[in-house]
C-alpha cells in the first residue's frame, strides 16, 4: 500500500440528459486534468451549440489559463450557489455508480491512467455509457 496514490477525477456532466460529455483521471489535481478536460468536452458537443458551464469548485473562476480557455471555445460561465445543490446530486449518482462499478477494480492511479489512454473503448466509457442507458430508462 506504500505506493498507492489518490486518483483525482474531472467531469463534465449535461444536467438536462444526465450525459457524462467529458471524463479526465490523474493523479494530480492541476491545470492539465482541467484544460483536457475542457478539450474533451469541446471535442463531444455539437458546433454552433454555447453550453453553459457550471462549476462546483468555483476557485476555476479565478484561474486566468480557465476563463480565457472558457471564451476561446465559446463556452459561458455561470457560477450560481443555488444550482449547486442539484447539480452535485447528479454528480454524486454518476461518481458513486462509477466507482461502484469500474474504479474499485484499479489497484493503482497508473493503472487506471493507462487504461483510459491506451484504449478506444474502456471500461470507464462501457460504464459510463451504462449509465447512460439507466438515465434514459
Amino acid at each position: 500500500m506504500a505506493d498507492t496514490k489518490w486518483a483525482y477525477v474531472s467531469a463534465i456532466t449535461d444536467e438536462a440528459s444526465k450525459e457524462v460529455l467529458a471524463f479526465q483521471v490523474s493523479n494530480s489535481p492541476n491545470s492539465k486534468l482541467i484544460m483536457d478536460t475542457l478539450d474533451e468536452l469541446t471535442e463531444n458537443i455539437p458546433e454552433g451549440i454555447k453550453p453553459i458551464i457550471h462549476s462546483d469548485q468555483g476557485w476555476h473562476y479565478q484561474l486566468n489559463y480557465y476563463t480565457d480557455k472558457l471564451s476561446e471555445k465559446n463556452l459561458y460561465k455561470a457560477c450560481l450557489v443555488r444550482e449547486t445543490v442539484l447539480i452535485m446530486r447528479q454528480l454524486k449518482a454518476s461518481f458513486i455508480f462509477l466507482k461502484q462499478n469500474v474504479l474499485m477494480d484499479f489497484h493503482s492511479v497508473k493503472i487506471l491512467e493507462n487504461s483510459r489512454k491506451s484504449q478506444r473503448i474502456t471500461s470507464i466509457d462501457l460504464t459510463i455509457d451504462e449509465y447512460h442507458r439507466k438515465q434514459k430508462a
